[in-house]
């Protein structure tokens, strides 16, 4: 799903245990914002769970610790540290790139040439 306005919460998820993966992403002129991912809690086939442009208002991310098949996340840092290193502990099984403590390290550019 990408840039829905009309979609205030993602409450309508709360029983798509049929789901394998999931996609929430704003568009590049606009800003979503998800309520919380506590209606993905449980959901029993999620293996994927995509956000990288979408915001959350409530930070907890351990909603997504109750996924038992959840292997992958694509999202990006819009959470505290803490929420990631949390789920981590929780789920170590689950592959996100900002689980690498060198990836919160200060970003630089490198030269060319």
């Amino acid at each position: 799903m990408t840039n829905d306005k009309m979609m205030p919460d993602i409450e309508w998820l709360r029983e798509a245990h049929h789901l394998d993966v999931i996609g929430i992403e704003s568009a590049i002129d606009c800003d979503h914002t998800i309520q919380s991912l506590a209606p993905l809690a449980g959901l029993q086939s999620l293996r994927a769970f995509l956000g990288v442009s979408t915001r959350l208002a409530e930070t907890s991310l351990m909603p997504l610790a109750e996924c038992p098949k959840l292997e992958f996340l694509d999202i990006a840092r819009y959470a505290p540290r803490f929420e990631f290193e949390q789920l981590r502990r929780a789920r170590p099984d689950i592959f996100w790139r900002w689980f690498d403590p060198k990836a919160w390290g200060k970003a630089t550019l490198k030269a060319i040439g």
